[in-house]
């Protein structure tokens, strides 16, 4: 049922896209394939065996695949050391295949081989070799053991990550996965099923990726460097190229078709896509805004986070908002719209913390939305039609939005957290990964296809 509804919903979100002037640009067609498509893949072949209770009990072996049941080791099986990660990320658009990669810890502080698992059909875990299915737990790392990453980023059905070759963790971006569109950054449409070097020597200590490209910050003296992208909104070259026209930036930003920076003074710019005013200069455009221009009202941040066509930002300091509200540091403030409602703002607005309140400051923002509070609980609003949110509950409808930030179930405190799209990972204070929502493809490493709407542990630990 959940799928029928999803098929509908898909159909009725793109024919009243199509009705905005320009629509019929060749991004937006495409953007309207990639979304209905896989739609009607997951309606036609999803239906017939959906797990409605995730056996949240379990506990997977180290080993490939699982089927809806957790896999059983065979004789002569080395699980191995046990695994200990010091950050985890989601793919960014469940529909089309969803996947979760992890950095593991080494005796190199902030600095370990990554492991992928979940969807592999466009080669998005970077194993090598040919095949193409479902990994439902971590098998082996990235690249193998010596292929070190300070970060790993994942985009739709492709990651990058920034491969460790300076004692600072800076270093060339790798990427692998899907590259139909460009969005591997290497000037090709060639997938790539281990990690292939983007076509740039410069060194990067920031990265983010969109649905079919990325940003990466150069590494400069002063934490603050020039950004380049390939790819985002398709409006951006193949390859990175330099972005014009702004500041330098320390921290980055970037979702569909709209990108956003943090300058040195903590101010916030943006430019992309605007037609939501996701790029918050206040106004509405069809026509992509070229160069950054600086957020509207003074804000200052910590850091950003952007979903489809809603930025976010977390407060470096206090202000007043576009209600006239007076926010402290370590609040969130918002600007764009929230897909599939009927929240605007076209410049930034506060997000009240609702039962997160006795928490604040936030001290930490991850896109989709998740904050994590002065103990490190972390709460979670936004999509929950799979339990996302990680409270225990899932609406099993399509487009639906949880308003307040809400407390994630036990273990419930996290170190740090990856992007929240259907389903969510976190890094417990003992370095272990949990995640929660969605599973259709394995992303949520505990050996089955059951959904969960809290954390499950994911397996090798």
């Amino acid at each position: 049922m959940v799928y029928l509804q999803a098929f509908v919903s898909g159909l009725y979100n793109a024919s009243v896209g199509i009705t905005r002037p320009g629509y019929f640009r060749r991004d937006n067609m495409r953007r309207i394939a990639l979304f209905i498509l896989p739609l009607l893949l997951l309606f036609f072949t999803g239906c017939a065996d959906q797990a409605t209770a995730p056996d949240l009990d379990v506990t997977a072996s180290f080993a490939r695949g699982g089927g809806g049941k957790p896999d059983k080791p065979k004789p002569g099986d080395d699980p191995g050391d046990p695994l200990v990660f010091i950050s985890i990320e989601t793919s960014n658009w469940v529909l089309a295949g969803a996947f979760t990669c992890a950095i593991e810890e080494t005796e190199q502080v902030g600095v370990g081989p990554v492991y992928c698992w979940g969807n592999n059909s466009h080669f998005s875990l970077g194993l090598g070799g040919k095949k193409r299915g479902d990994i439902r737990t971590p098998t082996k790392p990235v690249g193998g053991e010596n292929f070190l990453f300070s970060d790993v980023q994942l985009g739709q059905l492709f990651a990058c990550g920034i491969k460790a070759e300076n004692s600072d963790g800076t270093g060339p971006i790798y990427c692998w996965g899907q590259n139909d569109h460009g969005e591997l950054g290497d000037g090709t449409t060639t997938r790539r099923s281990v990690p292939t070097q983007v076509a740039s020597d410069e060194h990067f200590f920031a990265l983010d990726l969109g649905t079919f490209g990325g940003c990466g910050l150069a590494s400069e003296a002063g934490g603050v460097g020039d950004m380049y992208c390939w790819g985002v909104g398709g409006f951006n070259p193949s390859e990175p190229t330099r972005v014009e026209g702004g500041p330098k930036f320390r921290d980055l930003a970037t979702s569909y078709a709209t990108t956003c920076g943090i300058d040195a003074d903590n101010a916030a710019w943006c430019w992309g896509a605007n037609y939501t005013g996701a790029v918050g200069n206040g106004d509405t455009s069809e026509t992509p805004v070229v160069h950054p221009v600086p957020v509207v009202g003074g804000h200052t941040f910590q850091t950003l986070a952007m979903i489809y066509d809603l930025t976010c930002g977390l407060t470096d300091g206090g202000g007043v908002d576009a209600d006239g509200y007076e926010y402290s540091e370590g609040e969130i403030l918002c600007w764009g719209q929230v897909y599939g409602t009927e929240w605007q703002s076209l410049t930034p607005k506060r997000i009240d913390p609702g039962a997160a309140a006795e928490e604040m400051p936030f001290t930490a923002l991850v896109p989709g939305f998740c904050a994590l509070g002065s103990s490190r609980q972390a709460y979670c609003w936004g999509p929950n039609t799979f339990g996302a949110v990680g409270d225990g509950t899932a609406s099993g409808s399509w487009n639906s939005w949880v308003d307040a930030p809400t407390a994630v179930a036990p273990p419930g405190q996290f170190k740090m957290m990856g992007e929240k799209n259907n389903h969510t990972c976190g890094i417990d204070l003992e370095g272990f990964a949990y995640c929660w929502g969605v599973n259709e493809s394995g992303e949520l490493g505990n050996g089955t296809t059951h959904d969960s709407p809290f954390p499950v542990k994911v397996a090798g630990q």
